[in-house]
């Protein structure tokens, strides 16, 4: 299994909202959005294959 850590993403509110309003429009939580977002821009930015 992996090893899971926690990071914390501070949002203005409105961004928070869209997040939230998002997540509950497409059966997803706002977590599952979050990492998608950070994976897809890991390997956009060829980073993930560089460690």
């Amino acid at each position: 299994m992996q090893d899971i850590t926690t990071i914390t993403v501070r949002l203005p509110r409105e961004d928070k909202e869209t997040l939230m309003k998002y997540a509950e429009d497409h059966d997803l939580s706002a977590s599952q959005i979050v990492r998608q977002l950070i994976r897809h821009y890991l390997f956009r930015c060829n980073i993930l294959e560089n460690y």
